[in-house]
């Protein structure tokens, strides 16, 4: 990405909870994995 087009960009969107779009990327879930990573 150029310097250019970096200074033209106003903003970032995050949808995190499904709002704009729908995700297929499960949450709930990924929580769930990752305390039972941090837990071993």
């Amino acid at each position: 990405m150029s310097e250019h087009m970096v200074n033209e960009i106003k903003g970032i969107v995050f949808d995190l909870d499904g709002t704009l779009i729908h995700s297929a990327i499960d949450f709930p879930k990924m929580k769930l994995r990752m305390i039972e990573i941090l837990e071993d």
